[in-house]
């Protein structure tokens, strides 16, 4: 009977011949699918499949916490732009540094690992450190949609697996309701905005999480389009994407996002060419 790849990396596990760092192909760059694997890992008695009794199993799981078990981490990216090397230090003090709790091993798990490349490759050079230098009992997971935009040396400290047939492709249906915003990259603006309400972003901080979450989904979603689009409007909506990407960044640091929005909305409508280096202009 063949076995899957996870199936495989669980009994490389069960033998304690897994690499400390894996560095696996999903869709996204997302966790999902990948849950029993995780528990696997941490469940106290070691085996092929997590016994589901033990202390550490019981711990609820959600791929939405954290840090709801206490030897398991997810991370995000901390901006559009992708992450700092402040996180990757954070990981260290916070996590990787500190001692077993429950579970014979700790789990940092890095979604969406290429956007480690971020200014100078800072994030990615903390990252390799740790690799470099990996703490007994951990196991680290980096979560890709493209290991070739990762530094060479993060991929040669990894073992690499493409499991992009292993787990479920996303749900693009998620995506509907920011549909204004897959709109706006094509250029049309409705009469009402909910992105330009101040309202609509009374909780900042959840809103922000929630449209940096979708925005590799918004991305899927109009490249179905994008390839079938004429050439002038291809380049258009390349333009308005950066313009989309300027906005992000901009609400994630500064604040009144719905003027950011109409900022956005100017610049479309406007035609106004991407400029790294205006970023508000």
């Amino acid at each position: 009977m063949a076995h899957n790849k996870i199936s495989k990396i669980k009994e490389a596990f069960a033998k304690d011949k897994l690499s400390h760092a894996l560095l696996l192909e999903t869709h996204l760059g997302a966790a999902t699918g990948l849950e029993s694997l995780f528990q696997t890992i941490l469940c106290q008695k070691r085996g092929i499949e997590a016994c589901m009794e033990c202390e550490s199993c019981l711990i609820p799981f959600n791929l939405n916490d954290e840090r709801r078990h206490p030897d398991f981490m997810i991370t995000r990216p901390g901006a559009a732009s992708g992450y700092s090397v402040e996180q990757v230090r954070d990981w260290e003090s916070r996590f990787l540094y500190l001692s077993k709790n429950v579970s014979p091993k700790k789990l940092l798990v890095i979604t969406q690992a290429e956007k480690l490349a971020g200014t100078q490759n800072a994030a990615a050079n903390a990252l390799l450190k740790v690799l470099e230098e990996p703490r007994p009992h951990t196991h680290l997971i980096l979560l890709t949609s493209n290991s070739l935009r990762l530094l060479a040396t993060i991929r040669s400290r990894s073992l690499k697996i493409n499991l992009k047939n292993e787990t479920p492709a996303p749900d693009l249906s998620s995506v509907n309701e920011f549909q204004e915003i897959q709109e706006a990259l094509w250029g049309l603006f409705p009469k009402t905005s909910d992105l330009s309400n101040p309202t609509w972003w009374k909780d900042k901080a959840a809103r922000i999480a929630e449209l940096e979450e979708k925005a590799p989904l918004i991305w899927r979603q109009c490249t179905l389009r994008l390839a079938q689009s004429p050439r002038e409007e291809a380049l258009s909506f390349w333009t308005h994407w950066k313009h989309f990407e300027d906005f992000l960044w901009a609400v994630r640091h500064y604040g009144n996002p719905a003027l950011h929005w109409l900022n956005f909305k100017r610049k479309v409508i406007g035609g106004q060419p991407w400029r790294i280096s205006k970023l508000f202009g």
